[in-house]
């Protein structure tokens, strides 16, 4: 255990020096590191050069069964699992094994730029690929410890969107960075998150994001509504999927599907109460201040993966970052929609990760006792360590406190509505402020709409029909909110859900949302005896926040220094 205030965990310190590539990092884990997408037929090897820096950091050791680690070595190839790194010794190890049938042709990947292949025979873009030293001794069966510094280099397979029919890329946008490459993909392959959730696209399943994300007890649950883009009807049907990949239990109330027909020159978002609205003409900001008091807009206007951060260098006594955006004001206007396009970090992941470790052997007491801890207090903690993202008005009076948006996983970006009354704005501007911990969010792209909500007709379906991995027929458990949760206690666990439509009209889009509610708790067997009075810190207002920001400089430091041997004490 660590147990002194200068935060004894380490990560990433090369993403707060770059915004852009924070942002485009989050993006490539997003891609590279699950299998999103398998109606594509081509990939490009995308090559990752591996340096001779040490990494050191403590990442949760759990093994991710949604990604297929291979190593290379001469011209052989094998599949590493149960990974695990090893902070003292600066290396990972795992054990062999021969490759699985969908993953044979990955031996003859570098041999040309791009690669075809068939998506229900093989299985590509789930890969990572290690490339070592020959020094390193390999056998079937056994347990291989492999030295940072005899991975000669990392890659991942992306869609070729040339030739492919999805738009996504993955990009490093030209940085070399070396073994920071392998820890990154080794805490996404190790992190805790909620019940994934994918949707058919008519010729497989694309993952859309997270379900009732951050809610980790009973008395916590929430109606959350993600949008599903991209989900296909046919026969009116179509059919959503609930998968848990992760070490964690899911309880899963509730999964109804809400229908919106809507003109084809809008848009619909439902706010996080599942009331309606429409986006018909979005304006960006016209300025933009960050908390360090330089203007950045080019991040705002684009959904491009180019975020914000909230990761500025200044100093404040509660550690949260801000950034103001300001739009024109239509004349005679008295409401506006926010519309967002945002997710919580990796960051934000992996250091709530390592505050849990702090309880060490009695975490499985801290994780009980929150079940009878008031919703109250926890959502007075939630706030005062400033993970939501909240939502401010400049009015006279100063900044006005909107809404505080919910956590919704850091996977994948999803579109989030704000309605927002204007009454108490003035002049010919429109200011709103976003508030957060440190790096705790990312936001893409932020705009403001002006026009009144369109009549919609709106459908709410009751799961149809709904099947787990073992043909067992749980719809029941799925329809309404009464507290009989389809329970997915082990990875690998899937229901498979169909939804019927009533009718479909021709001239209208469709738009789907997934209604969701229910909670999850981790699987976690931590060591040592925790540091009570280290711990009670965390019951002050943004001691969190702080703690975030403290890893941060910790890491900061200690590289500046060339400390690279940083360690447990």
């Amino acid at each position: 255990m660590i147990s002194n205030k200068k935060a004894h965990h380490t990560l990433l310190h090369f993403f707060k020096r770059h915004n852009r590539f924070t942002s485009c990092m989050s993006f490539v884990l997003m891609i590279a590191l699950l299998n999103l997408f398998t109606s594509c037929s081509y990939y490009n090897v995308k090559q990752v050069s591996n340096t001779k820096e040490i990494i050191t950091n403590n990442v949760n050791q759990s093994n991710q069964p949604f990604r297929y680690v291979i190593v290379h070595q001469y011209s052989n190839s094998w599949h590493l699992y149960d990974i695990k790194l090893n902070e003292k010794d600066q290396s990972i190890s795992g054990m062999i094994q021969p490759l699985n049938f969908l993953h044979l042709n990955s031996r003859m990947r570098d041999t040309k730029s791009s690669h075809r292949y068939r998506p229900r025979k093989e299985s590509p873009l789930d890969e990572v690929h290690f490339y070592l030293d020959n020094e390193i001794d390999l056998a079937v069966g056994k347990k291989v410890i492999i030295p940072f510094s005899k991975i000669k280099s990392i890659s991942v397979n992306e869609k070729n969107i040339a030739k492919s029919t999805s738009n996504t890329i993955l990009a490093v946008v030209g940085f070399t960075i070396g073994t920071l490459a392998l820890l990154v993909i080794i805490v996404a392959l190790t992190k805790s998150s909620c019940p994934f959730v994918y949707v058919d696209n008519g010729n497989g399943f694309d993952f859309v994001g997270e379900l009732y994300p951050g809610v980790l007890s009973s008395n916590m649950q929430r109606d959350d509504f993600i949008p599903l883009p991209g989900m296909e009807v046919n026969d009116n049907k179509c059919k959503v999927k609930i998968t848990n990949e992760l070490l964690e239990i899911q309880y899963t109330d509730l999964a109804q599907l809400i229908v919106v027909d809507h003109p084809t020159d809008s848009k619909v978002l439902l706010d996080r109460f599942g009331n309606v609205h429409t986006i018909s003409n979005a304006q960006i900001p016209k300025k933009v201040w960050l908390d360090d008091n330089t203007s950045d807009l080019g991040p705002a206007g684009a959904k491009d993966n180019f975020c914000y951060t909230f990761s500025t260098d200044i100093k404040n006594q509660n550690s949260a970052r801000s950034i103001v955006f300001e739009f024109d004001k239509p004349p005679e206007v008295s409401s506006g929609k926010l519309f967002l396009t945002a997710k919580n970090s990796l960051w934000l992941d992996y250091v709530y990760g390592k505050f849990n470790e702090q309880f060490g052997s009695y975490f499985s007491k801290f994780q009980k006792s929150q079940e009878t801890t008031s919703r109250d207090q926890k959502l007075e903690w939630l706030n005062e360590q400033q993970i939501p993202l909240s939502v401010y008005l400049k009015t006279e009076k100063g900044w006005e406190l909107v809404d505080k948006i919910n956590t919704v996983g850091p996977l994948a970006m999803r579109d989030l509505i704000v309605p927002i009354s204007l009454k108490d704005s003035f002049g010919d501007q429109i200011q709103i402020k976003l508030e957060t911990g440190f790096m705790f969010w990312e936001v893409d792209y932020i705009g403001m709409d002006f026009t009144e909500n369109e009549p919609l007709n709106i459908s709410y379906l009751e799961p149809a029909m709904a099947v787990d991995e073992n043909s067992n027929d749980v719809t029941q458990l799925l329809k309404e909110t009464d507290e009989r949760y389809l329970v997915q206690s082990e990875v690998g666990n899937a229901v498979e859900i169909i939804y019927k439509l009533d009718t479909i009209d021709s001239t209208m889009n469709q738009s789907f949302f997934l209604k969701n509610r229910g909670y999850y708790t981790y699987i976690r067997d931590y060591k040592g005896i925790p540091d009570l009075d280290y711990l009670k810190t965390f019951r002050k207002s943004g001691s969190f926040t702080r703690f975030s920001e403290e890893v941060y400089h910790y890491v900061l430091e200690a590289f500046s220094e060339g400390d690279t041997a940083l360690s447990h004490e």
